[in-house]
């Protein structure tokens, strides 16, 4: 019997089940996305059991009971205790309380916005080495590896009780400051296409991300520029002009050629200017 609780990540649960997928998919129609290999490497790695409730709009307990016949067994994790602190890196535990800014982002969730701005708006304000403290139902994994992967904050999770997660963000001083300039540009069809055609068929990474819920298809684009290769470009069909995507991507070394046809059918060419995407 594998004892799991609402903080067990679900690439662990697969890794010791993995007819777990197919349970899972079974259970809530967002989880259908595990089965699919790419997907399933991009959403795991550090989603856990409380996290994939607010994925499958459902509860951990509902998660459990279709493990348990697979030989996993449910723990209830009580309210975190005092000795938790020990397991705080230095930056936040030789913090004071009033150096860290709070934001608790629940009720924009519970209201079915999406709280991403507020969150980037707050830490944007922070100067480097203060502390910005998101609470939030789930571990929004997206956002941590955003930040990680930046290399604009360092990351701390602290589990609280189930829905109630304190994220802490250090701000780092960026290793590269690089002027911001305008690298979106919205072209007509000839324009686009134009461009589009002095790449071969090799140098053109084509993926579609039209038919997977936020935040998926950022995180599949973040992947994509990442993996390009020297010379490599990314033409992405998406259905909506990806604001959230572009504003983090304006200090970056990539341009985007937008082609808007009309509202659901988007076309983005992006082309890095170095391997620092």
């Amino acid at each position: 019997m594998i004892t799991i609780t609402c903080q067990t990540k679900i690439s662990e649960i697969i890794k010791a089940n993995s007819s777990a997928i197919d349970e899972l998919a079974r259970l809530a129609k967002p989880f259908s996305k595990l089965r699919n290999p790419v997907l399933r490497r991009i959403m795991t790695p550090r989603m856990t059991l409380a996290g994939a409730a607010k994925v499958g709009n459902c509860s951990v307990k509902d998660i459990a009971d279709v493990l348990l016949p697979l030989g996993f067994e449910y723990k209830q994790l009580k309210e975190v205790e005092g000795k938790q602190h020990e397991h705080k890196p230095d930056w936040l535990r030789l913090l004071n309380s009033n150096e860290i800014f709070k934001l608790d982002v629940r009720p924009v969730l519970e209201s079915g916005e999406s709280p991403m701005n507020d969150i980037m708006t707050q830490f944007k304000r922070l100067r480097v080495g203060e502390v910005l403290c998101v609470v939030n139902s789930f571990e929004p994994i997206p956002l941590i590896e955003l930040f990680e992967r930046d290399n604009r904050a360092k990351v701390y999770v602290e589990f609280i009780r189930d829905f109630e997660y304190h994220i802490f963000f250090l701000k780092l001083k960026p290793k590269n400051e690089i002027p911001k300039k305008e690298r979106f540009t919205f072209q007509q069809a000839d324009e686009f296409y134009k461009l589009l055609d002095e790449y071969s068929e090799g140098e053109v990474v084509r993926l579609d991300v039209r038919k997977y819920e936020m935040p998926l298809p950022m995180q599949m684009i973040l992947e994509a520029l990442v993996n390009l290769k020297t010379k490599q470009v990314l033409y992405v069909q998406h259905n909506r002009v990806p604001v959230f995507l572009l504003e983090e991507l304006t200090e970056k070394s990539v341009c985007v050629y937008i082609h808007e046809i009309e509202d659901g059918n988007v076309k983005m060419l992006f082309i890095p200017e170095s391997k620092d995407v």
